[in-house]
């Protein structure tokens, strides 16, 4: 089912030219459709009997899921707290290498509609997670123009803050440390979904921007919060 929803959008859409800020060609198209097809088959309440969607307009391109929703509204990323609905499939999927870290599929889909069209993608989290994906390309925008709105509505958000705001990875972690102060490593990442690699490394940015530390020893401590977000 992946590739099949990988060529059906292929086909019938455009790969357009992009540079990325090193200048280097990418495929924003094939950038995006992974993600919103990986999200398809990790991320559906899988027991709502609703159909997932895939469906190609003239100017946009949209998804939907069955979903049991947090937010209720429209998804920014500001607001966006990674949650992994379906763990165990969402682990399948980064052990076969075709899924990343938790939450960087948003990044990714944000930041290449902007380098595509120059425009955002919409993330509505309803009753049906409804992904939709502009096509149509701002014209007047150049290369550089599509780079900077990219980097400029992401800047910081690949790694620690923005603007002194956690990114959703971060923040979703923090917020278990608070639940349990004593949640272990491996606890958290059978309740995220994360690999192991990415919880300690996402503990160290925490630590090392000084939202927690750890008081007692490894085994028998727990996590102080040293501030919110």
């Amino acid at each position: 089912m992946y590739d099949r929803l990988i060529d059906f959008i292929a086909k019938y859409t455009m790969d357009r030219f992009a540079l990325d800020e090193n200048a280097r060609r990418v495929s924003t198209r094939n950038v995006k459709v992974r993600e919103i097809v990986l999200n398809t088959l990790m991320h559906r309440d899988i027991t709502d009997g609703h159909t997932s969607r895939v469906i190609i307009y003239k100017d946009k391109l949209m998804c939907e899921n069955p979903n049991y929703f947090r937010t209720n509204g429209l998804l920014t990323i500001k607001n966006y707290t990674p949650f992994a609905k379906n763990p165990t499939i969402a682990k399948f999927f980064r052990e076969i290498g075709y899924a990343d870290e938790l939450g960087s599929g948003f990044i990714k889909i944000t930041k290449n509609s902007y380098l595509y069209s120059g425009k955002p993608p919409i993330f509505e989290d309803k009753e049906m997670f409804r992904v939709t994906i502009p096509l149509l390309r701002d014209e007047k925008l150049d290369e550089k123009d599509l780079i900077n709105l990219a980097n400029g509505t992401l800047n910081g958000t690949l790694n620690g803050t923005l603007n002194g705001t956690l990114n959703g990875t971060l923040n979703l972690i923090l917020n278990e440390l608070k639940n349990k102060n004593n949640i272990t490593q491996k606890e958290l990442s059978e309740k995220t979904g994360m690999s192991l690699r990415t919880i300690k490394r996402n503990i160290d940015m925490l630590k090392e921007d000084g939202y927690i530390e750890r008081v007692g020893s490894r085994k028998t401590g727990h996590w102080k919060i040293l501030k919110n977000d």
